[in-house]
């Protein structure tokens, strides 16, 4: 089994990874969320989990708009 790094749950350094092909929010389980909660914690998680995809989505809708 592949051996994935451990998620930050700095809001500085967790967008980037939104998109990463290997451990992004759209592989299978465990993704991106899952193991940020189980390093961190629903509590701790949720914050910079939302704050990014909120960024994630703003930065799509711009380049949709372009």
């Amino acid at each position: 089994m592949t051996h994935l790094p451990l998620v930050p749950a700095r809001q500085d350094r967790f967008p980037a990874r939104l998109d990463d092909p290997v451990e992004g929010d759209r592989v299978p389980f465990p993704d991106l969320w899952d193991r940020l909660c189980a390093q961190h914690g629903y509590d701790v998680a949720v914050r910079p989990w939302n704050d990014a995809t909120i960024y994630s989505d703003y930065l799509n809708s711009e380049e949709a708009d372009a």
